[in-house]
């Protein structure tokens, strides 16, 4: 087994990929390196083939090309653009088999657009989450390679659910918010407008990419809730967002 993209960083842990996974992909959408389909296909992996709690990621790249609607070559340059910036590790399962996809934070400091806080590292970020998440109070420290966050663990959680290949976005949860309520979590903010939802991401990249080829009235032809993921993830700079006509939205993304 060969895998690629080996850089300054750490692998995430299982037990730390239901809070990490939002970090990760915080990050690789403010990653200014990035071309805008590498962040889209980096959203699709974790939100519709990645196994929530197993953190088992061997998509079909003939589902991805048709769920993104991109061809299988723009879909391989983006998934080495990934590999090759440290955002992901591609480990080659044999010919004809396919790959697994593990996913790493990046521990060197970076720059990251719209980063109010500073320069921190992934690992940095996901600790202090871990802290608050634990109710203790307990500021951490950034994360070594030989470190891991603590499992947040409650009373009563269910077991791993077995991996369902057919429907990869029941694994994951992509919509968990929508549970966590039931459950007794913290469900995501009511004035959220940044959606979860892999349909809804590809879907308000698409726009943006259309926008920027001269169709001006891509991002006003979308529906509220998407556009509405369009500005909450910055995808726009102002420039744009003023040619666009578009400013806050009201209501919150499906």
């Amino acid at each position: 087994m060969q895998a690629s993209g080996q850089q300054d960083g750490r692998l995430i842990g299982s037990d730390e990929w239901l809070q990490g996974r939002f970090l990760w992909l915080k990050d690789v959408r403010r990653d200014v390196s990035l071309s805008m389909t590498a962040r889209m296909v980096g959203h699709e992996l974790v939100l519709a083939h990645t196994n929530r709690q197993s953190m088992r990621c061997d998509p079909r790249l003939s589902d991805m090309v048709d769920n993104l609607g991109i061809s299988e070559r723009t879909l391989k340059r983006a998934i080495a653009e990934l590999v090759d910036q440290g955002w992901l590790v591609r480990s080659v399962k044999g010919r004809g088999r396919g790959s697994d996809y593990r996913f790493r934070f990046r521990n060197r400091l970076v720059v990251i657009k719209g980063d109010r806080n500073g320069t921190h590292s992934s690992s940095e970020r996901v600790s202090e989450m871990a802290s608050f998440e634990s109710g203790k109070g307990v500021k951490s420290g950034p994360l070594s390679d030989g470190k891991r966050v603590p499992i947040l663990s409650k009373k009563g959680a269910r077991s791993v659910i077995p991996h369902n290949i057919a429907k990869p976005e029941l694994n994951q949860e992509a919509r968990a918010h929508t549970r966590a309520g039931a459950r007794g979590g913290s469900p995501r903010s009511p004035g959220s407008k940044l959606s979860d939802n892999p349909n809804v991401v590809a879907e308000a990249e698409r726009a943006v990419a259309r926008f920027r080829d001269g169709h001006t009235d891509a991002i006003a032809e979308l529906q509220p809730w998407v556009r509405g993921h369009v500005l909450a993830a910055g995808l726009l700079t102002d420039a744009e967002r003023e040619t666009a006509g578009v400013g806050a939205e009201k209501g919150s993304a499906p």
